[in-house]
């Protein structure tokens, strides 16, 4: 691929690293965002998607194209030092000759202007040649707020590079801004994007909860995602892209070099999440790679839908199967910030209608923490009769048969009931998967915001963590989980009622075996049957 231009003279030629980075230079989202590791080939994919976007901009009325993309980072140092010279390695500064003009000096706004030809498709199917004019404005926020450095700017697309040293008020801002240039009789914008790119940040930064834990989902009347996230595999996973372009084990030396520095290698490296500052995450083993299901998932036939909840004033509940072989799939989630017994149900059985769940195996048994199944061990007498009422209610609106979780409020079996799906595989696949459609807010408890508090004094041992898990918005759903994990199965196999239950099974049809294989009269019977 000739640098997505069609004179050849002007840029490098550019081998895409992988496909990954093609599939997101060649996404038709408003919003498309790429996290990959260091040395992924992030930028320079950004940077030809933008030529590739300039060469497709269709022609006005004059039969002339025109494109302006708006790159925009906090501050112009930070342009100048890590996005002005890669951008500058694929379009030379300046050339007469090819139309090519720069303005602007360093720490300052700058321009960059060239035009080109390049091959327009009409209608019938022609093609013919066009030359496009087009520009590209390097700005930076400043100190002004996102809103205040964006006015003025009418841009066709936009890029956020190093998008986690942004903000999602540079996002917002400047996707306002986008689509406006050039008028519609210059060919307009109607193929306007924003670009962005990053390493892996930590848990709490703006990209891992736009792109990641709440992804915006739905399309535009065009038929176009609103938002496409993609994520390269890490530096020493199978599939990783862009070696050709790194020198040989190059990965292997930035392990070496940062190996004091684990949560570096996890983001840099390995295209991780970082691990949290404040605490550390109750399900450690949790892994949004591999644990979260890019697509809706499918109920299993045949196996039952089952539901479990945490009561209270901020009720949370899960609906999900766990099959024969030790699967478990979380479908839906049911959370409210602020929510009476009545208003629960109604949204609970809301969930339970939809169609997906149509032709299975309907529930007919709620799970609930035990302290408000069993209202009368509370240890308050008001807050006892609250929620025996909760109970009471929400089995009258559901028709649910509610039932107190087998595992109490034992903390080891509860959480220990999650742990064990968690770093379970059947095969070769996990044996856990999480609808990111139908369970955001269960995905970013266990990714982050159910927790263990860090103690703020540092002992000789280290770091030191509460006990218990902090009580929030994410706790709610996440205590719906391990009831949900605990009454299928998982609570069996922590305590190890299930190995005993599976050797004393795998005993009795031994010995019904060896009473087959005796027979009347058999002279040797008595040894078959062991004695």
């Amino acid at each position: 691929m000739i640098g997505a231009l069609a004179d050849d003279s002007i840029t490098r030629r550019f081998t895409e690293p992988g496909p990954v980075a093609s599939a997101f230079m060649h996404s038709r989202a408003r919003i498309v965002g790429i996290m990959g590791p260091q040395g992924g080939g992030k930028t320079t994919a950004t940077i030809n998607r933008i030529l590739m976007k300039a060469a497709s901009q269709r022609p006005g009325r004059d039969g002339k194209a025109y494109y302006r993309c708006v790159v925009w980072m906090r501050t112009y140092r930070e342009l100048w030092a890590k996005v002005i010279p890669d951008w500058l390695e694929w379009v030379p500064k300046q050339n007469k000759a090819f139309g090519i003009t720069w303005n602007g000096g360093v720490d300052n706004p700058a321009e960059h202007k060239f035009r080109f030809e390049a091959i327009h498709t009409l209608p019938s199917g022609e093609k013919t040649k066009k030359i496009v004019y087009a520009e590209v404005w390097f700005r930076a926020v400043g100190d002004q707020t996102p809103g205040e450095a964006a006015k003025g700017l009418h841009a066709t697309d936009g890029w956020l590079p190093e998008a986690t040293t942004a903000t999602a008020e540079m996002r917002k801002a400047l996707y306002g801004r986008l689509g406006r240039y050039p008028r519609a009789e210059a060919g307009g914008a109607p193929d306007r994007q924003l670009f962005a790119d990053w390493n892996a940040a930590d848990p709490y930064n703006w990209t891992s909860e736009y792109f990641i834990y709440s992804r915006p989902k739905g399309h535009d009347a065009d038929g176009r995602p609103y938002v496409e996230f993609f994520r390269q595999p890490g530096g020493r996973a199978p599939g990783a892209e862009n070696l050709h372009n790194l020198p040989p084990g190059y990965y292997e030396d930035q392990i070496a070099a940062n190996h004091d520095d684990p949560d570096w290698i996890r983001r840099m490296v390995d295209n991780q999440v970082g691990f949290m500052r404040d605490g550390k995450p109750v399900y450690s083993d949790f892994s949004d790679v591999e644990h979260v299901a890019e697509t809706r998932l499918i109920p299993w036939r045949g196996v039952p839908i089952v539901v479990a909840a945490d009561a209270g004033l901020t009720p949370a509940a899960v609906i999900g199967q766990r099959n024969a072989v030790g699967e478990m799939q979380m479908l839906q989630e049911v959370t409210s910030r602020r929510a009476g017994p009545q208003a629960f149900a109604r949204a609970l059985m809301m969930a339970l209608d939809d169609p997906r769940f149509d032709g299975y195996v309907k529930p007919t048994e709620l799970f609930i923490d035990p302290t408000a199944a069993n209202a009368g061990e509370a240890s308050a007498e008001g807050e006892a009769q609250e929620l025996e009422s909760w109970a009471k209610i929400v089995a009258r609106e559901t028709g649910l048969n509610v039932r107190p979780s087998k595992c109490g409020n034992n903390l080891i079996i509860r959480t220990g009931s999650v742990e064990s799906v968690l770093t379970r595989r059947v095969g070769t696949r996990p044996a856990f998967k999480v609808d990111r459609e139908g369970c955001p807010e269960l995905i970013k408890g266990m990714a982050r915001d159910y927790k263990y508090e860090k103690v703020k004094i540092v002992t000789s041992n280290g770091e030191e963590y509460k006990e218990k898990p902090t009580k929030n918005f994410a706790s709610h759903v996440c205590n719906a989980m391990e009831y949900f994990a605990a009454n299928t199965g998982e609570q069996d196999v922590v305590t190890g009622k299930a190995a005993r239950v599976a050797a004393r099974k795998r005993e009795a049809a031994a010995r019904a075996q060896a009473a087959r294989n005796s027979r009347p009269g058999d002279p040797l019977a008595a040894y078959r049957r062991g004695a």
